[in-house]
């Protein structure tokens, strides 16, 4: 399996402490100054945010990549083995959610464990 991979029902996956690019498409154009929010959150409450940032969109496009850097995919503790599944959330403008929870229940952001540190020598 090629990670991050979105899954065809929102959900994400990808290995903690790798970098994420989630592209965005928008039936009209993302405005200079809009605001994209993403959360996640602990699963089973929303109102448990692990991690959330705020991105602004800097030119018209009906396209619009959410970074996160490696360092911004390592939440909660190191995995030795498994998975960790949250739930995640993208909002546009303070007033649209475009994903998370709907019909279909929680989107998911699932992590997958990272080779540790080799330490010594």
């Amino acid at each position: 399996m090629k990670l991050p991979l979105i899954q065809e029902n929102g959900s994400i996956h990808v290995n903690r402490g790798d970098q994420l690019i989630i592209t965005l498409n928008n039936d009209v154009s993302f405005s200079v100054g809009d605001k994209i929010k993403f959360s996640i959150m602990k699963k089973g409450n929303c109102e448990d945010v692990l991690f959330q940032k705020i991105f602004t969109v800097e030119e018209e496009s009906n396209v619009f990549d959410l970074v996160l850097t490696s360092d911004e995919t390592r939440i909660g503790n190191f995995l030795k083995s498994g998975t960790m599944t949250y739930w995640y959330e993208i909002e546009y403008n303070g007033i649209n959610t475009l994903t998370g929870f709907d019909t279909e229940g929680a989107k998911e952001f699932v992590l997958y464990p990272e080779a540790a540190e080799k330490r010594g020598e």
